[in-house]
């Protein structure tokens, strides 16, 4: 028989077991990126949330005669709508210090801060961010007036 031929016959013989030992290889990596994709988004899901939440909460203490009840109404519409009601805390500041809304003039800044804790709202697989994590959301608007 031709050694050329021979060659080829013994090259596509089955090999057993290969295929089974390079998946075995493979899948926890992919496990890995699965889980971390996962994660990661559901991260960014939440930081967007409270980016809308504050947004929401800023919209609503910018027209004249408003309290801090409108803010936390409009706040706790959008969390609870997500799901994460009680889970997070808010502040409100005018011009950089915490204050009231109801203090605010005309012109002046009003921030509102909604943080979460990982640890409470996070769904964590691999725990790649970690509990300890803070996902904030902050919005600033002025204060509207005659």
């Amino acid at each position: 028989m031709n050694p050329f031929a021979r060659k080829l016959r013994q090259s596509l013989r089955p090999r057993r077991g290969t295929e089974i030992l390079e998946a075995a290889f493979v899948f926890p990596f992919l496990l890995l990126f699965v889980f971390g994709t996962v994660e990661y988004g559901y991260y960014f899901h939440v930081q967007h949330t409270c980016a809308g939440a504050a947004r929401e909460g800023a919209r609503a203490a910018i027209p004249p005669g408003t309290s801090d009840s409108d803010v936390t109404t409009a706040v706790e519409t959008i969390m609870s709508g997500a799901g994460f009601s009680g889970r997070y805390s808010s502040a409100i500041q005018i011009n950089g210090a915490t204050g009231a809304v109801e203090d605010a003039v005309s012109g002046d800044s009003i921030t509102v801060v909604i943080t979460c804790s990982w640890g409470t709202v996070g769904v964590s697989p691999l725990n790649l961010i970690g509990n300890s994590t803070d996902v904030i959301g902050t919005a600033t608007m002025r204060k509207e007036g005659f």
